[in-house]
């Protein structure tokens, strides 16, 4: 819904804008500040008539992220420092129009693209979290495995450590269509995954004491 609302703000918003032979023309003359309906600070001024260098000053000053001249976008990197853009240096022959039609075909092209995109984001994200929790994880195993005299390799603690997680990722799969998550749920979480790890080492403990005997 952000990014639609992103694209419709831009479509009823920015005005048409030709960029050719390195610099660009609007469909008004007069400057232009354009401001995000839900999230003001995100705004931009269009002046195409205007040639001559802006300052951080007139950019704070507006209140705005980025200043688009005739020849050049200044964009604002942090207070007092700006990241200059010469149009000049993309110098073609071929016209090239901005306009609604652009962005509502921008607006399709990200929808088809965001979620599997996000999708493939997130499985490597989950893999590297969860990989840093089996890690932490695993020193808990160490711990447990020595209070209860266990014979346990740290390759078995790993193993144990990382099947632990399976209840508290099916609880987080399940809150994430919850409006809220329940109160301190990493101790929740910490300690579902340490009943568990001590319940594996009891277990193969006893195991082992009975292939012995």
């Amino acid at each position: 819904p952000v990014v639609d609302e992103t694209f419709r703000w831009l479509e009823r918003g920015m005005p048409a804008i030709t960029f050719a032979h390195g610099k660009i023309t609007a469909d008004t003359d007069q400057p232009v500040t354009v401001r995000h309906p839900s999230m003001p600070y995100v705004a931009v001024i269009i002046d195409t008539g205007r040639v001559e260098p802006v300052s951080p000053q007139m950019l704070e000053d507006s209140k705005v992220l980025a200043y688009v001249t005739g020849n050049a976008m200044y964009l604002m990197q942090r207070p007092g420092k700006l990241e200059v853009y010469d149009f000049s240096k993309a110098a073609t022959d071929k016209s090239f129009v901005i306009d609604a039609q652009f962005y509502r075909a921008a607006a399709r092209v990200t929808s088809r693209l965001l979620y599997p995109l996000s999708l493939f984001i997130i499985f490597f994200l989950f893999v590297a979290w969860k990989a840093a929790a089996t890690l932490v994880y695993s020193l808990l195993a160490v711990l447990i495995n020595a209070l209860a005299n266990g014979s346990l390799n740290y390759g078995s603690l790993v193993n144990i450590a990382l099947y632990a997680q399976t209840l508290v990722i099916a609880l987080q799969a399940i809150f994430l269509f919850m409006p809220a998550r329940p109160p301190l749920f990493p101790i929740i979480a910490t300690t579902i995954t340490g009943v568990y790890i001590w319940l594996a080492v009891k277990t193969n403990q006893q195991q082992t004491q009975t292939a012995a005997g």
